[in-house]
């Protein structure tokens, strides 16, 4: 019953385990859209709020919310119903490109990934690597490389270097020589 661009972006934020009106525009705004099918996404919060749409405030201020989990699942059907996986990804990219934006690295990642953008993730770790390990956070970098097959890692000697580095923090040093070696061969 809801207008079609709420429906459409109810559908479109089912992507993200957790929202806020930023999001939600960089998610659902497209460049090309007239003024008359563009909302706000402090307009979608209150359009889903008033509605009483199964969203749940995460923090006190209002500024953060997420869909009940249940109908997030269905909200994901729909979009997987309407939707080409050509455009999810396209989707999922939009969402990546905003969280790298906020800082949000992990979810970053997480989204390049499920928009089969595995390149583009292991391009985000390595841009990001050297803030984690400045402050001491090398297992940041640890999961982050996890999230990765071995097969891209074993392809970028800036990855394979932090992998080093992370045996050097884990004080594994036998591991050490024999990544440099795939440095040295991938170089």
């Amino acid at each position: 019953t809801q207008p079609a661009v709420v429906q459409d972006g109810m559908i479109k934020v089912s992507l993200l385990d957790r929202f806020c009106a930023s999001v939600v525009e960089a998610l659902c705004l497209a460049p090309d859209d007239t003024a008359a099918a563009r909302m706000t996404g402090e307009d979608f919060i209150r359009a889903v709020n008033a509605a009483n749409l199964f969203v749940i405030p995460l923090d006190v201020e209002g500024g953060w919310f997420r869909y009940h989990h249940l109908f997030r699942d269905l909200l994901r059907s729909q979009l997987e119903q309407r939707h080409t996986p050509t455009e999810i990804a396209v989707l999922h990219m939009r969402i990546s490109e905003w969280l790298e934006s906020q800082g949000l690295i992990t979810e970053s990642i997480e989204h390049a990934l499920a928009a089969d953008e595995t390149m583009r993730a292991a391009e985000i770790i390595e841009a990001h690597r050297h803030h984690e390990f400045l402050a001491d956070r090398w297992y940041v970098v640890e999961r982050w490389l996890a999230l990765l097959a071995p097969n891209v890692k074993r392809e970028r000697p800036e990855l394979l270097l932090s992998e080093a580095w992370i045996a050097s923090c884990k004080h594994q040093m036998t591991r050490i020589p024999a990544i440099v070696e795939q440095v040295e061969s991938v170089i």
